[in-house]
């Protein structure tokens, strides 16, 4: 999910009159050059302006607003620590100047240094009560800490101050669809200050959240991503290619990846064993990545890649450049609408073949995209082919390749606890209240259970209180509901599953890696066969597992093999002691197979 935030902040031009001045240069001749400054920082005209603002400090080191500004180029030029000395500075010369506590704010959540960033936001505030964007980053550093309720709270201010504030707007939407209330968050779309806006800015947040839809038919979100593709595409000129299948008989084919997930990422996690099982005398890999964060998962990316690099400073126009200069034959997006998506690379057609695969569960509505790989499974024939813009190909088995964690499962909990335990790990925004509505029934169905959910926004006391609220009613006690809210550590989250009997799988919108987490931990889940791609991961995941008896028709059948499976406990302990073994043996661990098969579709479109 996109998400309006920090890289979105904006420092503000100062507004104060200049200082007085001394005998040489009148202050009019002064504002004059403070003024043309601040021109050429609007043009991007930095070192210019530096020049000019120099002098200016030369003239008055005490000047509030050349400091200020000096301020704002140095932050424009990623200078940040040098930055907040200007910034600073201009505190001891006027110490309620509100703007420096704000750009000092700024700069520090940047840095991710929440605490101090609120400390200056809240000082805004102390100088200046309604300023608008104060609130809005307020509310961001809510957000980004689990705290979903104050960060409503602080939009709702926001918009208070500033009722035209389309990130406050956008920030709001997008906390009701974390907590479940997706139907919510995707009718505040239609207010008109979103809807006035350019629609480049909200529409890809739209397109996400509607996947969590249960209103809207799937020939409705064909036709909003569609419209985004026009749009985003609108006065693109696209590359012409004098390379393509000829090349295969005289080199490599060079396919390129673009992700910013090549890092602690469910991505990442699928797209390993296909980097590792390459065949590397065949093909050459290329990938782009669009973030600065490196972790393990980046440098095995990176080493498996024939050609790594980093296009987050890029805009889309250069990194289409570099790829056509890179004379990528496959160009393959790994993001869809989800955060951090480049997209825009893909409307200017940098290589002659281009894909969608993994990232998203739906089109991606951009017409410049030829090909989305996908499994019979998940799109069905003669029901999936009209729902997308790009051509359907589907590979033989899962569209999935799955790597677990070398960690131990146990043996089936309900045996030493005495009582069944259900469980699910994913987002809450995949369970709205009508999925809690069904796993509560499955409790009342199943007297002696318990269920355990997980997520970091359980910090957030209202949120705890709100599932708690929903699934407490008809004689189930708070007891039976067990709520968890952060671990340290991946090995952490994955021991959870080493106290659950049963996992419960979400819908409309399925789990994924979450699900391969669950098997690979031994335990099973229930999946409700939805209609479209995003309802039909579960169904594709245990079709592959041949546990065909856990894909449930129909709500009433969901709750019965959930309720059946718990009166059943020597034959569920047997499905837990072998299921490991069951998956690494299964097509969805097994990488040379995997890797064939997507290969196969390269080499029959090339």
């Amino acid at each position: 999910m996109a998400i309006y935030q920090k890289n979105n902040y904006k420092i503000s031009k100062n507004k104060y009159n200049p200082s007085i001045l001394p005998y040489d240069l009148d202050e009019e001749s002064f504002a004059k050059l403070l003024k043309n400054a601040l021109k050429k920082i609007e043009k991007n005209q930095l070192l210019d302006a530096k020049e000019i603002l120099i002098k200016l400090l030369e003239i008055n080191i005490e000047s509030v607003d050349a400091n200020y500004n000096m301020g704002v180029l140095l932050y424009k030029l990623n200078n940040k620590e040098k930055a907040l000395e200007y910034f600073n500075k201009v505190l001891l010369f006027k110490t309620d100047h509100f703007l420096s506590y704000y750009s000092i704010g700024c700069i520090y959540n940047d840095l991710e240094n929440h605490i101090e960033s609120y400390k200056y936001f809240a000082k805004t505030l102390l100088y200046k009560n309604t300023y608008a964007p104060a609130y809005n980053n307020i509310g961001l550093l809510y957000l980004q800490t689990g705290n979903v309720s104050s960060a409503i709270e602080y939009f709702k201010k926001t918009l208070l101050h500033d009722k035209e504030n389309l990130e406050a707007y956008l920030n709001l939407n997008y906390s009701y669809f974390i907590l479940g209330y997706s139907e919510k968050a995707i009718s505040g779309y239609d207010h008109p200050i979103i809807k006035n806006a350019d629609p480049l800015v909200w529409l890809p947040n739209y397109l996400m959240l509607c996947n969590y839809s249960t209103n809207y038919n799937d020939k409705k979100i064909l036709q909003e991503h569609k419209k985004f593709g026009k749009l985003l595409s609108k006065n693109k000129k696209k590359f012409t290619h004098v390379y393509g299948k000829k090349s295969n008989y005289k080199r490599k084919i060079r396919v390129g990846y673009i992700s910013p997930d090549f890092k602690e990422h469910p991505v990442a996690t699928f797209f390993k064993p296909l980097l590792k099982a390459h065949n590397q005398n065949k093909f050459e890999i290329f990938c782009y990545y669009n973030d600065d964060i490196e972790d393990e998962n980046t440098k095995l990316i990176k080493n498996k890649s024939f050609k790594w690099t980093n296009i987050t400073n890029d805009n889309d126009e250069k990194v289409a450049v570099e790829i056509y200069n890179d004379k990528i034959d496959i160009l393959v997006d790994l993001a869809g609408h989800t955060k951090g998506n480049r997209l825009g690379v893909f409307v200017y057609k940098p290589a002659p073949i281009q894909i969608s695969w993994l990232g998203y569960p739906n089109t991606s509505g951009i017409k410049q995209i030829d090909y989305r790989l996908v499994d019979d499974n998940t799109d069905p024939y003669g029901i999936a082919d009209n729902l997308s813009s790009e051509k359907l190909l589907r590979l033989p088995n899962s569209f999935l390749c799955y790597e677990g964690p070398n960690l131990n499962n146990n043996k089936l909990p309900a045996l030493e606890n005495k009582y069944f335990t259900f469980g699910s790990l994913n987002a809450l925004a995949r369970t709205p209240i009508q999925v809690l509505e069904v796993w509560r029934e499955i409790l009342e169905a199943v007297p002696n259970s318990k269920i355990i959910i997980k997520s970091p926004y359980f910090k957030d006391q209202g949120i705890r209180y709100n599932y708690l609220k929903t699934l407490c009613k008809n004689n189930i006690s708070e007891d039976r509901i067990v709520l968890f809210s952060y671990f340290e550590n991946k090995s952490d989250h994955f021991n959870i599953y080493n106290s659950i009997d049963l996992c419960l799988d979400p819908f409309p919108y399925n789990g994924t890696t979450t699900s391969c987490d669950s098997l690979w931990m031994g335990v099973p889940f229930v999946t409700l066969e939805g209609n479209n791609h995003r309802g039909r991961v579960g169904v594709s995941i245990l079709k592959n597992m041949k546990l065909e008896n856990f894909i449930a028709p129909n709500i009433d059948k969901y709750i019965e093999i959930a309720s059946v499976t718990s009166t059943n406990l020597s034959k569920l302990s047997l499905l837990r002691a072998s299921l490991r073994d069951k998956m690494i043996n299964s097509t969805l661990c097994d990488y040379s197979k995997f890797a064939s098969n997507i290969e196969k579709i390269y080499l029959d479109i090339t």
